[in-house]
């Protein structure tokens, strides 16, 4: 500011008036102020000769002046020093001596201030003049207790005492919590000394989980990212029970689950089960992101906390979206398109089937918690916290005190979970979920989890055993290998027999001639007519396959015989590297580590008299 525009500012006709009640623009008082104080400041002019030779001549009232100090010394960007603090001391020290209540002003000022480093420069300034400024009462003097009741035990001891002030006490708490505000608030956007108190509980976890969470570290590197940042160190060594790494992981879930319910298509991999990914940081322009929610909460030792957080992500994020995802199954009976999967969804369509199985992760994680749960454990506050005496609960107090919930109902749900990503993988279509589950089932679903109606899980009537049994069996054909595991699980859960599915599982594999997986498996399955006339099925198949490999002519009873009990399996059967005389040699293995009974050796007898006839291999003996 030039001397003109001072001259232009101060307005030297007018009387003596508040500088506040003429609606100065913020950026002209700070200029003036500036300007005012820059000097004394810097130490170029002392705080008495400043008052008596230039604020008495000022036409504002004197009282303004402390306000418009605090003012411009919260905003202005320049650097203090030692000397600078000094000189601020005695501003304020001098202005409380003129007018009292000037320094509770500033004190307040301190506290509401977002540029947290001058804010602390400025109440620990209040804080020193308090020390200097006379007492405003003395203490009432102590009745002297006479000589037969002074203990002996203390006497001589009297010295080792050091009087406490609990005012001091308080203001030492206070300059470090805002040290460990100011740290904080490097990591993101600054908040006033008064929101931090507001929510100190939670405050500081949610500042370094929200780094973490846009930084997207890796849950396996979180320790090493942390101790890379000094502002970070520190913060943890003042704050270590807030900043407890098992605390910690919590409210990074929690983050990364807010993303993705604001952002489903943006940060979908934020809902992930995984403990980590080797994806660098900016794979797939940022859409890709590294840090896992479920996998943050692996890392969690405390089952009761983890139990607690599952519990409050399925009711605020996931269990409306669960429930309008198989809605739309019933009500279309196939998987989502596209554009109903964005609309209706918030998600891909190729984002569907991986949303449930993410649910039924999350759910079977939830069964393990509370399955053996023990009582809610004591979340042991740093001093700083509880001095702040806040009372907005951190996410870890609430998590700690949610009801346990009700494993059957989460059961319950993890089946209708399971069920509908295997539906959707597996391409069934026309099927209605709600047709494996009796009425009375149907209606427990979407309660909430710590709620207890009658679920009847596997006493149910015929019908909807058959149904079940019909829908696994599909599954098991058409779908994959890991569709296949699921419907094993439903199975064993439903208390039908896993036959069915083991059958159709070897069947697959020979079809796509995986012999070692279908040996493997068939070791455990019970032998069925329809096991053994479709793996003769499958043998006619590659032996014509063979023939035509090896051009060899058959005659017309041998060509006819295979023809008609291979059926359609010759279009099916397949082997890796084409090369037919191994897979029907690797069929005869198989076959021949089998006890057969008389009744479904025949076709096997008989195949194996054509191999032998005209390749040489044996099938049985």
């Amino acid at each position: 500011m030039s001397v003109g525009e001072f001259l232009g500012f101060i307005d030297c006709k007018s009387m003596s008036s508040a500088l506040w009640e003429r609606n100065y623009p913020d950026a002209d008082l700070f200029r003036f102020g500036e300007f005012l104080f820059a000097p004394s400041l810097q130490g170029r002019v002392d705080a008495e000769t400043f008052f008596d030779s230039v604020l008495v001549e000022l036409p504002f009232a004197l009282a303004d002046f402390a306000d418009l100090l605090s003012f411009v010394f919260t905003r202005s960007r320049s650097i203090v020093g030692g000397e600078g603090f000094v000189s601020l001391c005695d501003l304020l020290l001098r202005f409380e001596q003129l007018h009292p209540g000037s320094l509770e002003k500033c004190e307040k000022m301190a506290l509401v201030c977002t540029n947290l480093s001058r804010a602390l420069l400025l109440y620990a300034s209040c804080c020193l003049i308090k020390v200097k400024l006379p007492k405003k009462c003395k203490l009432e003097a102590v009745e002297p207790m006479e000589t037969g009741e002074e203990d002996t035990s203390v006497q001589g001891g009297g010295d080792d005492w050091e009087p406490v002030d609990p005012s001091m006490e308080h203001s030492d708490c206070t300059i470090l919590t805002m040290h460990a505000a100011f740290l904080a608030g490097q990591l993101r956007q600054p908040a006033s000394f008064a929101k931090v108190v507001s929510s100190a509980r939670a405050f500081f976890r949610e500042q370094v989980a929200s780094l973490v969470a846009r930084e997207r570290w890796s849950p396996n590197q979180l320790e090493e990212k942390l101790s890379a940042i000094d502002s970070l160190t520190e913060l943890r060594s003042l704050l270590p029970n807030s900043l407890k790494h098992s605390l910690l992981c919590c409210d990074i879930a929690w983050e990364l689950m807010s993303q993705w319910f604001k952002d489903t298509m943006q940060c979908f991999d934020n809902f992930e089960v995984k403990k980590c990914l080797s994806l660098p940081a900016k794979t797939k322009g940022d859409k890709i992101a590294i840090q896992l929610a479920l996998g943050y909460l692996a890392l969690v030792d405390d089952n009761r906390l983890r139990h607690g957080v599952l519990a409050l992500m399925w009711q605020n994020f996931i269990m409306e979206r669960f429930k309008a995802v198989v809605l739309l199954i019933e009500k279309t009976g196939r998987a989502p398109k596209e554009r109903e999967a964005r609309q209706q969804l918030q998600m891909l369509e190729i984002r569907v089937v991986e949303f449930l199985s993410r649910c039924h992760e999350l759910l079977k994680m939830l069964m393990d918690d509370v399955r053996d749960s023990p009582p809610p454990s004591h979340i042991q506050q740093d001093h700083l916290i509880e001095s702040t005496g806040t009372s907005r609960d951190s996410l870890v107090e609430l998590a700690i005190r949610q009801q346990l919930v009700n494993y059957h109902l989460v059961l319950h749900h993890y089946h209708l979970a399971v069920a509908a990503a295997i539906q959707l993988s597996a391409g069934l279509r026309y099927h209605i979920l709600r047709v494996l589950f009796c009425p009375i089932g149907q209606r427990a679903f979407f309660l909430p989890l710590d709620s207890h109606p009658l679920i009847p899980l596997d006493r149910v009537d015929d019908a909807v055993v058959e149904r079940r049994h019909q829908f696994l069996a599909k599954v098991a054909e058409q779908g994959t290998e890991t569709d296949r595991k699921f419907a094993r699980i439903l199975s064993c859960d439903w208390n039908l027999t896993v036959d069915t599915i083991q059958i159709t599982q070897v069947l697959c594999h020979l079809r796509a001639g995986q012999d070692s997986a279908a040996g493997r498996e068939i070791s455990d399955v019970t032998q069925s007519a329809h096991l053994i006339e479709t793996m003769s099925r499958i043998l006619a198949a590659r032996t014509l396959r063979l023939a035509e490999e090896e051009k060899t002519v058959l005659t017309g009873a041998h060509l006819s015989f295979l023809n008609s009990l291979a059926g359609d399996e010759k279009m099916r059967v397949d082997w890796p590297d084409s090369n037919w005389m191994d897979a029907v040699h690797s069929f005869g293995r198989i076959v021949s580590a089998l006890s057969l009974q008389p009744q479904f050796i025949v076709p096997f007898v008989r195949i194996g008299g054509i191999t032998s006839q005209y390749w040489g291999i044996h099938i049985v003996d």
